[in-house]
């Protein structure tokens, strides 16, 4: 995933701001981000990923990818490497779990 764009989201109250990347026409999001945009813990949001998985509904490997960050902390310039999972597939398992 080397070319992409960001996007933020913030709620009509501004209550809830969430970053994602948008890499072929594809919203990804972090585990924390999720977390936000659905008004959850991140446990939550991991729970239901693994059991997505564990349930073979789908593999992991088509919907998460790690994407490296650059951050400033302290003056300093760091990367890091996040976790990003493909939303789409996520809010679809997550409304055809609920039903």
């Amino acid at each position: 995933m080397n070319n992409f764009q960001f996007l933020i989201y913030k709620s009509a109250d501004e209550d809830v701001s969430v970053n994602a990347i948008i890499k072929d026409e594809s919203i990804w999001l972090t585990q924390k981000s999720m977390a936000q945009l659905f008004d959850v813990n991140s446990q939550a949001i991991s729970k239901h990923l693994n059991n997505i998985y564990e349930e073979g509904e789908l593999s992991r490997e088509s919907t998460c990818s790690k994407i490296e960050q650059v951050q400033y902390e302290g003056g300093r310039r760091i990367t890091r490497q996040f976790l990003f999972f493909y939303l789409f597939f996520y809010v679809n398992c997550f409304f055809k779990s609920s039903s």
